[in-house]
């Protein structure tokens, strides 16, 4: 694919096979997003570590800062999939959500 930018936005998108293509391209330049996974500290289960992801894509630039708040979470087991660990994390309106089951 061939982007054309000028000021600062998309004057053009040329290769492109299909309309996901042209949407995913102007994303990744103009406002690129990433689903952020890691884990935190479980206590009172079988494991010691849980593993998280937020439940939608987040602003890329907020990575690095987001992954050193959920450093310092701890939470307490049991944990089910799904379970929101923090709503709206940092305001991106994406909750932090545990992704196994741990008793």
């Amino acid at each position: 694919m061939t982007v054309e930018i000028q000021d600062g936005r998309i004057a053009s998108i040329d290769g492109n096979q299909c309309k996901r293509g042209e949407t995913y391209v102007s994303t990744e330049i103009l406002d690129p997003v990433r689903i952020l996974t890691s884990i935190v500290r479980l206590y009172d289960g079988s494991q010691r570590m849980c593993p998280i992801r937020t439940s939608k894509p987040i602003p890329k630039h907020l990575l690095r800062e987001m992954a050193r708040a959920c450093s310092k979470l701890e939470i307490h087991a049991p944990v089910r999939v799904g379970e929101v660990v923090v709503h709206n994390i940092m305001g991106t309106g994406a909750d932090v959500i545990v992704t196994r089951n741990i008793d």
